[in-house]
């Protein structure tokens, strides 16, 4: 048996890029410097992210976005969110809009209440055209459903 057949060269390691979920390989010798995601060219630290995926494995690999215009997000359980708990912002939380959430909750939570149909009729609003397919998520795409 020669050196050459003893001598097996190292593979290639799969990482997905946390700006887009694409799914990439990365050779050994690249794994110790920062490179660039094929698709996003968000720059990666792969020992950066190998380090994390071995605290907290994933169960499955990331969803890839959607290519055609429409969110992740289903309009159905944006309105149904917006309609039964809309005074507490839980479909704007759905949607992406962190802080207009923590606002109409914030609205409810302070006012002890009286606010409360305010925003439930703006919530409730919401809601109805989350069911018409009015509404876009937090990246400006429409809801999907």
């Amino acid at each position: 048996m020669s050196a050459a057949e003893t001598y097996a060269e190292p593979t290639a390691t799969t990482i997905y890029c946390p700006g887009c979920g694409q799914a990439m390989k990365v050779a050994p010798q690249h794994m110790q410097i920062a490179v660039n995601c094929p698709s996003c060219q968000k720059r990666i630290k792969p020992w950066r992210i190998l380090a994390a995926e071995r605290q907290a494995a994933p169960a499955s690999p990331p969803q890839t976005p959607r290519t055609d215009g429409y969110s992740m997000r289903n309009r159905w359980v944006a309105g149904t969110l917006g309609v039964l708990l809309g005074p507490f912002g839980v479909h704007r939380f759905y949607m992406g809009f962190i802080g207009i959430g923590i606002l109409q909750a914030l609205i409810t939570v302070l006012s002890l209440g009286i606010l409360a149909p305010l925003v439930a009729v703006w919530a409730f609003i919401e809601g109805i055209l989350c069911f018409c397919g009015v509404m876009r998520d937090v990246d400006g795409r429409l809801l999907n459903g």
